[in-house]
């Protein structure tokens, strides 16, 4: 019988033998994953099987990566290599078959020109490394569609993705930026884009123009000052993160084009009034986090989101909730409410809320 997938986990591996595979040559797929002692790469061992398509060595305590390791896997199309000790990788040593690559939570300071030749990649994760720059390294990636290169210290990214023409997905959260239109304005096909808790504190209103086919947007974690300008081009967007931002107040029409949005995390600010959201028809928001900011009332209820299945007004400062401001949310399922100033000496409040109880979960309800 010819065994064309080997999984191993959990083993506590910490040698293979350049022999281990030995009449093994039909194993397409192979994972020796989450050992995390298994130091070197098993070189030899790995050029006995020269059909593999997907290999994962995740989870070990590889530290280096040769222009060796993988010199038989020429229809290697999958390597999974996150979670590991690896600060090392010699020029030219992944397979230019490589579909999909994963570095993620290594040691990578410096990528040394190791992936300009991979033509063929549509997936790449380096996040969690200790890269400053990946200028030169992404370069002829046309065919990339996802990249991860979140909790790096990247500082700058002018001209870097100008290759990346079919990129749908970029995470750079958690660097080091403090502006990107340089480095974004060609990626026109971008539908995903995450750029929260880096030194933001600007964008050019022309930006978003280029990347209006946005799907997903968060910025959290920013100090921009000119939100509701930059989102005017994005009517398409379902999710949008602006939380931690200092936000003291939003526009009454800043959102009001965003008829698709589904998701809408506004917490962690300093608002005290939320029309700008409940004034306007949304009518597939299902998601609203308004917790940590300084809200007292919402303003004209639930009435236009109609859809809303989950709702987190925790940490505010509400006293009381108004009934009617509820009368349509029929499908409001979920409701966090703790950390607020509940006046428990009121019994519509606590009529109220024993009325939510029927027919929602309530998290963090008074104990009154």
């Amino acid at each position: 019988m010819l065994i064309k997938e080997l999984i191993i986990d959990d083993s506590s591996i910490e040698q293979i033998h350049g022999d281990a595979f030995y009449g093994y040559h039909s194993i397409k797929i192979l994972a020796l994953e989450k050992d995390h002692k298994l130091v070197e790469f098993p070189i030899e061992a790995i050029k006995r099987l020269p059909l593999l398509l997907s290999l994962s060595l995740a989870g070990n305590s590889i530290k280096k990566i040769t222009d060796q390791s993988f010199t038989r896997c020429r229809r290697l199309k999958i390597l999974k290599l996150e979670n590991n000790l690896i600060s090392s990788i010699d020029r030219n040593s992944f397979p230019g078959t490589l579909v999909e690559l994963s570095l993620a939570n290594n040691l990578i300071a410096n990528l040394n020109g190791s992936l300009t030749h991979l033509g063929n990649l549509s997936f790449l994760s380096l996040g969690h490394n200790r890269l400053h720059s990946v200028k030169d390294d992404v370069k002829g990636l046309s065919q990339l569609m996802r990249l991860s290169l979140e909790r790096n210290s990247i500082l700058n990214i002018e001209g870097s993705f100008d290759d990346l023409l079919n990129l749908t997905f970029l995470n750079l959260a958690h660097n080091n930026l403090e502006e990107v239109e340089n480095g974004l304005q060609r990626l026109t096909k971008l539908e995903h884009l995450d750029i929260s808790h880096n030194n933001i504190t600007k964008i050019d209103g022309m930006l978003f123009k280029d990347l209006s086919g946005l799907d997903s947007l968060n910025l959290s974690g920013n100090r921009l000052k000119n939100v509701c300008e930059l989102l005017k081009p994005l009517k398409v967007l379902r999710i949008l993160s602006l939380s931690n931002m200092s936000i003291k107040s939003i526009g009454k029409d800043c959102f009001k084009r965003m008829r698709k949005l589904k998701v809408l995390d506004l917490s962690k600010n300093q608002l005290k009034k939320i029309g700008a959201v409940t004034r306007h028809l949304f009518p597939r928001l299902s998601i609203l986090d308004l917790q940590q900011n300084r809200l007292e009332t919402i303003s004209y209820g639930l009435k236009n989101i109609k859809n809303l299945g989950r709702l987190d007004i925790s940490y505010n400062k509400f006293r009381t909730i108004r009934k009617k401001d509820f009368m349509r949310s029929n499908k409001l399922i979920n409701f966090w409410i703790s950390g607020n100033l509940w006046d428990c000496s009121s019994p519509s409040l606590l009529k109220t809320f024993k009325e939510f109880g029927r027919r929602m979960r309530i998290f963090g309800a008074p104990r009154c």
